[in-house]
């Protein structure tokens, strides 16, 4: 690259400044500012290894010249030039202030200080990457053609290691006074929750804004990966700034002129990079004490919309502010940082006095690549989190010495530039950090049980594990599941420290298969710039061979010209493609095909690979790919990495996708022995998941080769041939932007995998030296290897719904499996995942003895046994194993999905189902075959078993069958899936004459309110109507009203002479005690709503028709004939005539039963052509089982009626499946899908102002009276529902006949106000240090579910009283798990309760089971005071579904229990961090706050301290 030409004059202008900044750097002292040698940091590739430019903190020079240049503006000076400058040039005194080109900034010369004072890196030191906040930048104009990034390779500073001396360790290191930060710093905090990280980098950057920029030095080193990132994100923003039209740059302004652009920008202008300060009045005392500092902040982009209205009715401007990042997905850092944007500018509007003009916005966003829009989040939910951070705990941080801050090297710190100085750190304390797998959060768990001495931290812990009986049972536990302590009290970490050797662990796992007759090596090393490989290598083995059978490897040189660079990369990709599809195809027509077993070395280079075929495959992609790549890269994606994302692959490759048919059944219906494998696996995780290597941090390559390798395999591989710290790909990549040739590193990638071949088979050989049987520890199915079909379903929405069927079946077979495999008994009983049982004797008929007959056994559960957890179940849900060494074996080994179709299974362990459960005497008697429990099991007196759950799914061929027949057959589901409105607002036959009979006669008079009146008109008038019934709105009544109306109806026509022939309503919902609550309701209203005198006689009894659902204990309902589904069928086999207008039948089952009585071989026509479908439940009730009863319905004259509550709890599903923006979801329900806005897209939840705002669309009619409510309540609930919700019932109160409550606590005496029917108890847990129950219950769930059981019981007891024993109430406890259920049933004496209060209902249980119930008195218990446990369960915990179920139940009262960990979650602590996606269902936290707040205002708030005298009474 050729230097630019200088103009003298220029030069001279320069100087003006020049000179003053050179005297300027003269007089400042920068010896104490300078940085330590230890802290010459490591520069590796940033941890997001997608991030845009400003999170490496690296900087990226603009040319490889060797000589030492300084860049300012367009300017490169060298530092011989600068010399001249200063000797022939002096400052132009009283002259107008000169402007100088930055970029294309342009800026006064009083304004450089400021801006060298920012971007100064410290001396001695690789400049760091100026971030977005450090100093104004031009975007780079994005790439095109003729500057293609894949060529660049003159950006990078050299990754080193520097030195560090045993004098600088941590003790040693000078405190410093002042800590400089910028958001982006902050931000990546929130990964790596490091103290230590903030105060030295805090630190170095104050140092480096006391530096004049010239005085920064060079690296022209090659670049690196973190470069190219930093590249690419800066083309990124490029890109997205010239996409959007309507924008000011505001890159050349000052800052004051960006603000005013804030509040005079029009709606729907979006201001490019604005520019932003604090001053002195955004600090508070304690963050001016700590020295705390921020620069200037940018962000990306502030987009101006229109917010609420000022009182002349004008519009403020909302600030909704963007930060764009070219991350595959948004992370909680990015988050983080848009968070802090919003505070900041918060403050400036105050400052500014500008409240009455500008507003933030409610939510943020984050634009990445794959995103039209910015990804948008709750502000909300993050600004009291970061405001606490910032506010307290960072300035509480950097208030004590470094020496005192919390660190621990961890798997995060693996990128960061600090490493190599705490290694040496930890090296010189004996800090923890040295034992191998011991998290951060383990770490400072342990350093809690340890009392401060003046030894090293490793002798602490040696001395804490000696002593461990000294600790309670819980933490003796976690010690020695956390250190893997066995029966002889030896630690296996400990020892792989003290020893410096691998040991194994005593684990079972997925990750490694067993054995293969074939394995295949992928690498692939990566341009980061476009993510396109520039190197690949496959080397197919033997099991048990060290050389390849078969390889095949290349490689490119990196050219000059972009077009040939672009070609290249191109043309390696499409080999690569063909190649490893060619090995997988030609392995896969073998004859005998082997087993085969895919490795990747890592799994970044397994998802790398994955990104690849996402993006040849894309409908949108960059670059221009053969078909035969795009099929063969479908076809790799279906055969190596089927997963979840396949759901939502129509929104990357467009409608013609190629599912894989995971397990089969689509293509070969009869298949009875299902087999689904795991093929591909990472054999670094393999070694993490079994191996302790003497090392902190993660597994380095080095570290395996000397410590793994060279320990048990030594001398295998030829000295010549390692290079340990250059196999990696950040070294691979250096050397190839350095001008390496193709086969120079190709050859490099070639012998970098014959290393990863002998890493895998020294991995195999100490697992057999150390194992007697591999296969009880390496669980991974198998089975030979086959190419997979695609799913035999042609339509794309129709194979969606199948590849979710396989994948959820998939999904919960792995769910179980892993449960099985990776809990201890132990663990396992106190989950109640298992049961111990001791057999007592047979029961029944036992003279029968054929293999086929039935054995009932009886058993007592000798391990725990809770209430509820072993449901009667007379399925085959089951499996019975031996309680031994053989019954473990057979368990480990049992593959549910082999028998995942069939009613029973073959062999050990034995099929069984559950026929009854006495709880209160722990006895179970058990259902399976006689071969089974006497050949396979040998049950006799007081031998002990082991029961399990296993996977049994009955119907899912059966759905899978109906899928592939929909190719030819009926559409009718397909057309109304597609757009419910134009199908639904259609008027069915017949429709006029049902609607003038509706308005003319009335049989009866219905008391229908105006909602439902408007609904039932709905319902005459359209083919579908979703009746959207919120909680207490009289659904149910509703329904049956609508049932009754439809048959009076249809029977006054008949006596005109105007019947439309025989009629069929088919009543269907999810359970079978909703439908009978609905036919229960029918009948009810069928006997008390009176005709009208002279409409006696067309009163006539109702037909009822269920099929199954026969409860014997309940006995059959009155009025209703029960038959099972053969029966009904075979009764109802003819045609039936149409002159017979007078059959009016109801049909009442679950949709299954209704499938096998329309569909059975002998088919009940009457269903084949139904009039009326009623559909209850039915956001609870999956689309793909419902289309069974919809394909039931006459296609001309048919009604659809979908009934339930989309905001209230859904489907029941096991897998966890990306966010999509598809209008069809095929994890829904079918009220989810068939619910549509006018413009026919999906309903989404959105908050607006504190409440909910939703377009459901013109075929949902919502029930607007609230029966259950008082006003209290209702009120609250019109913020979820609607103003339009209203209360019917608004002086409902709690039962109290007189007061007797005088002698009662003041804080329950409030809380049990019936005046204050919103109540929220916040209970405060002691901050006493020195208090061990207190530690213990932030520590231990069940710990903390003990504490919250005392105080639900006192209060249950404490209302109780208050009612009387006379006196008929109901009280409801809702929890949010299992655990608190079971520790409150614990603390709740039922039996004496029920015996002193008989008139009084009680229940416990959680909040999905009590969907659908109300009561007088409810508690709602969210008491959870760990932060690990909120972070963990975001997704759980913060749905507003469940929330909207909890909150919903009580007539009278709701007392909320909760922490403050519930209402601001410290979702920043490193590796507990929740991902983005998991902050995607936070619109719970928004309705927990907005309780809050309504009771805080209505007097319904509490606090309720939970001291050190309160946890010793409960003897934790």
């Amino acid at each position: 690259m050729s230097k630019p030409t200088i103009n003298p004059e220029a030069l001279k202008q320069f100087a003006v400044v020049s000179n003053e900044l050179l005297n300027l750097m003269r007089a400042v002292n920068l010896d104490g500012q300078a940085r330590s040698a230890e802290s010459k940091a490591n520069e590796s590739s940033s941890s997001d290894s997608n991030s845009a430019s400003q999170e490496s903190f690296i900087t990226a020079p603009n040319s490889l010249e060797d000589s030492l240049e300084y860049s300012f503006g367009s300017l490169n000076i060298t530092a011989s030039q600068w010399e001249e400058i200063d000797r022939e040039t002096a400052p132009l005194p009283e002259e107008k202030p000169i402007e100088y080109s930055f970029g294309s900034l342009n800026i006064t010369a009083s304004q450089w200080e400021e801006i060298d004072r920012e971007t100064a890196p410290l001396p001695e030191e690789k400049p760091m990457s100026a971030t977005t906040e450090d100093r104004p930048r031009k975007a780079r104009q994005p790439s095109i053609s003729t500057t293609d990034p894949l060529t660049s390779s003159t950006y990078s500073t050299k990754k080193t290691t520097p030195d560090i001396k045993p004098g600088e360790a941590l003790g040693e290191v000078q405190i410093h006074t002042k800590y400089r930060f910028s958001p982006s710093v902050l931000a990546h905090h929130a990964n790596t929750a490091c103290e230590k990280m903030l105060h030295l980098k805090g630190a170095e950057l104050w140092a480096k804004s006391q530096r004049p920029k010239h005085q920064d030095t060079k690296d022209n080193s090659p670049g690196t990966i973190a470069q190219a990132h930093q590249e690419r994100g800066l083309d990124y923003e490029a890109r997205l700034q010239q996409k959007i039209q309507k924008k000011i740059d505001c890159e050349s302004q000052r800052d004051e002129d960006s603000f005013f652009r804030l509040a005079t920008s029009e709606i729907g202008t979006t201001l490019c990079q604005p520019i932003f300060s604090l001053d002195d009045s955004f600090y508070t005392p304690e963050m001016t004490q700590a020295g705390i500092e921020f620069g200037r902040f940018i962000p990306d982009f502030i987009r101006i919309v229109a917010g609420s209205k000022r009182r002349d009715g004008t519009c403020r401007n909302r600030l909704f502010i963007i930060d764009a990042k070219s991350s595959l997905q948004v992370k909680i850092s990015h988050q983080f940082q848009v968070t802090l944007y919003a505070i900041f500018l918060d403050h400036l509007i105050k400052l500014n006095k500008q409240q009455d003009n500008i507003e933030i916005d409610i939510q943020g966003g984050v634009w990445i690549p794959s995103d039209p829009e910015p990804k948008t989040f709750s502000l909300s939910f993050m600004r009291p989190i970061v405001e606490r951070f910032m506010l307290e705990e960072l300035p509480a941080i950097l208030s004590k010495p470094l020496k005192n801050a919390e660190w621990h090297i961890d798997g995060p710190c693996g990128q960061c530039e600090f490493l190599p100085r705490c290694r040496v750190d930890a090296e010189t304390q004996k800090t923890l950090s040295l034992i191998p797998l011991l998290s951060k959060r383990s770490a400072l768990w342990i350093k809690g049980l340890m009392s401060p001495t003046s030894r090293s931290e490793i002798e602490d812990l040696e001395d804490l594990v000696k002593n461990r009986h000294n600790l309670s049972a819980i933490q003796q536990t976690s010690l020695e599941d956390i250190l893997y302590i066995d029966g002889r009290g030896n630690s296996i970490l400990l020892e792989s420290y003290r020893s410096r050797k691998s040991k194994v662990l005593p684990l079972r796992t997925l990750e490694l298969p067993m054995k293969h007759n074939e394995r295949l090596l992928v690498n692939a090393l990566f341009n980061p710039l476009h993510r396109l490989p520039y190197a690949y290598s496959l080397d197919q083995c033997r099991e048990q061979q060290f050389l390849p059978t078969r390889t095949l490897a290349n490689a490119i040189g990196l050219s000059n010209n972009p077009e040939v660079s672009r070609m290249d990369h191109i043309a390696l990709t499409e080999e690569f493609v063909d190649a490893l599809h060619g090995f997988l195809v030609q392995i896969s027509n073998l004859q005998h095909p082997p087993v085969l077993s895919i490795f990747f070395y890592s799994r970044s280079t397994q998802n790398d690979v994955q990104k690849l075929l996402l993006k040849i495959v894309s409908k949108e992609s960059e670059y221009q790919w053969k078909v035969t790549t795009k099929t063969r890269a479908m076809e790799l994606l279906g055969n190596m990495y089927e997963d979840a994302d396949f759901l939502t692959m129509s929104e990357v490759a467009g409608q013609n996708i190629q599912m894989p048919d995971l397990l089969g059944l689509t293509n070969n219906p009869s298949l009875k022995t299902l087999v689904h494998d795991k093929r591909v696996f990472a054999i670094e995780a393999a070694i993490h998941a079994l191996l302790v290597l003497p090392s902190s941090n993660s597994y380095s390559y080095p570290n395996i080769m000397t410590q793994l390798v060279d320990i048990e395999a030594p001398g295998i591989i030829d000295e010549r041939d390692r290079d340990d710290q250059g196999y990696n790909n950040d070294s691979i990549y250096e050397s190839w932007v350095q001008g390496k040739r193709g086969p120079e590193v190709m050859c490099k990638v070639k012998k970098w995998a014959e290393q990863q071949n002998v890493i895998l088979l020294t991995l195999y050989g100490v697992l057999r030296d150390e194992c007697k049987d591999l296969g009880s520890i390496l669980l991974a199915p198998q089975k030979t290897f086959r190419m997979r079909s695609r799913l035999n379903v042609n339509d794309s929405i129709l194979a969606q719904f199948a590849y979710f069927l396989e994948w959820e079946t998939i999904v919960q077979v792995q769910r179980l499996r892993e449960r099985r495999v990776l809990l201890s008994k132990q663990d396992s009983f106190a989950q109640q995942a298992s049961f111990e049982l001791s057999f007592v004797e047979r029961v029944g008929n036992v003279r029968l003895v054929s293999k086929t007959s039935a054995y009932i056994a009886k058993f007592i559960v000798t391990s725990q046994l809770n209430p509820g957890a072993l449901a009667n179940d007379s399925f085959p849900n089951w499996i019975l194993s031996a309680d031994t060494e053989e019954g473990q074996r057979s368990r480990m080994k049992y593959d549910d999905m082999k028998d995942v179709l069939n009613i029973y299974g073959y062999g050990a362990p034995a099929v069984v189902g559950i026929e009854s459960v006495v709880y209160d005497k722990n006895i179970v008697y058990v259902k399976g075959s006689y071969d089974a429990m006497t050949v396979q099991l040998g049950v006799d007196v007081d031998k002990k078993f082991i029961l399990e759950r296993r996977e049994y799914a009955p119907n899912l061929n059966t759905t899978l069958k109906k899928l592939v027949a929909m190719n030819t057959e009926s559409k009718l589901f397909l057309e109304l899936i597609t757009d419910p409105n134009k199908w639904g607002l259609e008027s069915p036959k017949f429709s006029n004459d049902v609607f003038l009979e509706s308005i003319l006669s009335s049989t009866r008079q219905y008391d229908m309110t105006t909602s439902q009146d408007h609904a039932f008109t709905r319902v005459i008038r359209q083919r579908m109507n979703i009746i959207w019934g919120p909680p207490g709105s009289g659904k149910t009544q509703f329904l049956a009203l609508t049932i009754l109306r439809y048959i009076d109806i249809m029977r006054g026509l008949s006596l005109k002479g105007q019947g439309k022939g025989p009629q069929t309503i088919v009543l269907t919902a999810l359970t079978h005690s909703a439908i009978d609550n609905l036919v229960a309701r029918v009948l009810k209203l069928h006997e008390t709503v009176a005709p009208h005198a002279g409409y006696e006689s067309m009163i006539r009894p109702l037909l009822i028709y269920r099929i199954g659902g026969y409860n014997q204990a309940q006995g059959q309902q009155e009025g209703v004939i029960t038959m099972s589904a053969a029966d009904f069928a075979a009764k109802h086999t003819k045609h039936e005539d149409p002159r017979d207008q007078d059959v009016v039948r109801i049909v009442c089952g679950t949709v299954w039963g209704i499938r096998k009585a329309a569909f059975a071989k002998t088919p009940a026509l009457c269903l084949q052509n139904i009039q009326m479908l009623m559909i209850d439940e039915g956001s609870q009730l999956l689309t793909v089982d419902a289309l069974h009863a919809i394909e039931c319905l006459d296609p001309d004259a048919g009604r659809l009626i979908v009934a339930g509550d989309h905001l209230q709890l859904g489907p029941v599903i096991v897998g966890d499946y990306p966010p999509s923006s598809q209008t069809i979801d095929p994890t829904g329900s079918i009220m989810k899908n068939l619910m549509r806005t006018a413009k026919n897209k999906r309903v989404d939840l959105q908050w607006d102002e504190n409440r909910l705002a939703l377009d459901v669309g013109p075929c949902t009619s919502q029930l607007q009276d609230n029966f259950r409510m008082n006003k209290q309540l209702g009120e609250f609930m019109q913020s979820i529902y609607g103003p339009s919700f209203r209360v019917q019932n608004p002086t409902k109160a709690l039962p109290y006949g007189e007061f007797r409550g005088m002698s009662f606590p003041a804080e329950i005496r409030k809380i049990l106000d019936r005046d204050l029917s919103a109540t929220c108890v916040e209970l405060q847990l002691t901050t006493d240090r020195q208090c061990q129950a207190a530690v213990k219950v932030r520590a231990n769930t069940r710990t903390a579910a003990i504490v919250e059981a005392a105080f639900v019981a006192g209060l249950v007891d404490y209302y109780l009283t208050m009612v009387g024993a006379q006196t008929v109430t109901s009280v409801f406890v809702a929890v949010p798990h299992h655990v608190q259920r079971l520790a409150i049933l614990n603390a709740v004496d039922l039996d004496r309760l029920a015996q002193d209060y008989p008139l009084a209902k009680i229940k416990v249980d959680t909040i999905e089971k009590m969907q659908g119930q109300e009561a007088d008195f409810v508690v709602v218990g969210f008491a959870l005071f760990g932060d690990a446990t909120v972070t963990k369960e975001l997704r759980h915990l913060y749905s507003v579904h469940r929330w909207v179920v909890a909150l919903s139940r009580a007539r009278c009262k709701t007392v909320l229990l909760m922490t403050p960990e519930m209402l601001s979650p410290r979702i920043v602590d490193g590796g507990s961090s929740p991902s983005a996606a998991d902050m995607d269902y936070l619109d719970g936290w928004g309705l927990l706050h907005a309780f809050e707040k309504y009771s805080r205002e209505t007097g319904g708030k509490t606090v309720y301290p939970i001291g050190r005298e309160f946890l010793e009474l409960l003897q934790l």
